[in-house]
């Protein structure tokens, strides 16, 4: 390859390369961008099956009523449940606690 002479042969070869840089370039990010459509889903494209996995919801102690029951937690989080469990002596709340544990 012959080198440049001149300071304009070296601007021209200097130009080229640049021009063939940013040409290679703007098909890499293209080709980038083409990739992370086909991997990417929005939000609005997923079904509420699909959601749901992806969803998280926090878990106060507020939000329910807690219950020891042969060394199980069973929280009630309906209020009216609970309030009526409450009602109920320890061996009756004890019997029904385990009913809905499985125990049958």
């Amino acid at each position: 390859m012959n080198r440049p002479t001149s300071p304009e042969d070296v601007q021209k070869v200097f130009d080229c390369y640049c021009k063939k840089i940013l040409k290679n370039e703007a098909i890499n990010i293209q080709k980038h961008y083409q990739h992370l459509n086909d991997v990417q889903v929005s939000f609005s494209e997923l079904t509420p099956e699909q959601l749901a996995e992806l969803a998280t919801y926090d878990d106060y102690s507020t939000d329910y009523d807690l219950y020891k029951v042969m060394g199980y937690d069973v929280k009630i989080k309906n209020e009216l449940l609970s309030e009526a469990l409450q009602e109920l002596s320890e061996e009756e709340r004890f019997i029904l606690l385990l009913y809905g544990l499985g125990f049958n």
